[in-house]
């Protein structure tokens, strides 16, 4: 906004008018400030609360999920899940470098 009002001081000392695109970057750099100061608020109120909504995982010793009751927790096996924990391979896995001979 600074900027802004140097250049509307620079115009007005120079006897000429404001070109239409000035009043389109400031309308553009307000509006777009109000919306990262709503965004911001709204996110930080998301955040306060992702404590309360998250997800607890109880283990026990040998690495298991388990319950409430310390019984293992059974989980299903399907494609879907297989694709979601899926590690991807580079290129440079598969084929290592040879050590040079010569």
């Amino acid at each position: 906004m600074q900027g802004a009002l140097i250049l509307v001081d620079f115009f007005k000392n120079h006897n000429q008018d404001l070109p239409s695109e000035y009043y389109a970057c400031t309308i553009a750099a307000v509006s777009f400030a109000f919306v990262e100061l709503i965004l911001t608020g709204i996110f930080t109120a998301q955040l306060k609360t992702l404590k309360q909504r998250a997800i607890k995982h109880i283990m026990n010793e040998k690495g298991i999920e388990v319950d409430y009751e310390g019984q293992p927790i059974q989980k299903k096996a399907s494609l879907g899940r297989l694709i979601k924990i899926a590690k991807p391979v580079s290129f440079s896995d598969l084929f290592p470098k040879q050590p040079d001979t010569s």
